[in-house]
């Protein structure tokens, strides 16, 4: 028995020193931070470091929509009334002018347009020749400030449209006031319109008064009536407008 008992004693010893061997070696791979895995990193390559914890994301606000552009308003329109109500414009065309004996005439064709919202109803309208020269800003402001003229030339001028009245306005010569010009006379007329006109529950007004003269839509300029020839028929005579007037 005794060479068995020594034959096992022999492999328990070195199963023993086998054991303690690879316990050696594991305990070295261990503290060198490695794992003997095969290919891996040998012990002495860097220490694995264990992952840190992801920082926190920041919270990102949902888009939000982004804000209305604000409205543009176009330049140099002004200011537009939402008021309802008619406004009436005048212009004025000489077709005719004639001196005779007793009186100047003009032959004139008045524009009356409604460039408001609402019928203009009532329209009468009042016509007067006077004369160019110091004492016209007066005698103006004494016709603008007359009464509303009687209703009779329009029953209804609707919006966006006018209407085409013909007048005849006399100037007798003892009205005259002729100036100096070389060696003749001169005149020198203007004719003043009032325009009256209901708008809705209460009265509109246009007033405004044109200088008569001879020249063309482009001449800066317009040329007196000469009056020292005698009786005669003007051509190429116009009216133009001059600042001022009455629009309410």
């Amino acid at each position: 028995m005794w060479p068995w008992l020594l034959a096992f004693a022999a492999v328990v010893a070195g199963a023993l020193l086998l054991w303690s061997r690879r316990r050696s070696k594991g305990e070295d791979q261990l503290d060198s931070g490695g794992l003997a895995f095969a290919g891996g990193a040998s012990p002495s390559a860097e220490p694995r470091r264990e992952p840190q914890p992801a920082a926190p994301r920041a919270s990102v606000p949902a888009p939000q929509p982004a804000p209305a552009p604000a409205p543009s308003h176009p330049k140099g329109v002004g200011i537009v009334s939402t008021r309802l109500r008619p406004w009436l414009d005048l212009d004025v065309h000489v077709t005719a002018a004639v001196l005779t004996e007793e009186e100047l005439q003009l032959h004139l064709q008045l524009l009356v347009a409604n460039s408001g919202s609402v019928p203009a109803r009532q329209v009468g309208v009042e016509v007067a020749p006077l004369n160019a020269g110091p004492e016209q800003e007066g005698e103006l402001a004494t016709f603008f400030a007359r009464p509303d003229p009687a209703p009779q030339a329009a029953e209804m001028i609707a919006p966006l449209d006018h209407a085409a009245l013909q007048a005849v306005v006399r100037m007798p010569r003892a009205a005259f006031r002729e100036y100096a010009a070389g060696e003749g006379r001169v005149l020198v007329p203007l004719v003043a319109v009032n325009v009256g006109y209901r708008a809705g529950s209460s009265t509109g007004r246009t007033s405004g008064a044109f200088l008569i003269g001879r020249g063309s839509g482009s001449s800066e300029k317009l040329g007196p009536l000469r009056t020292d020839p005698g009786p005669r028929e003007f051509r190429g005579v116009i009216a133009r407008a001059l600042p001022g007037g009455v629009r309410r």
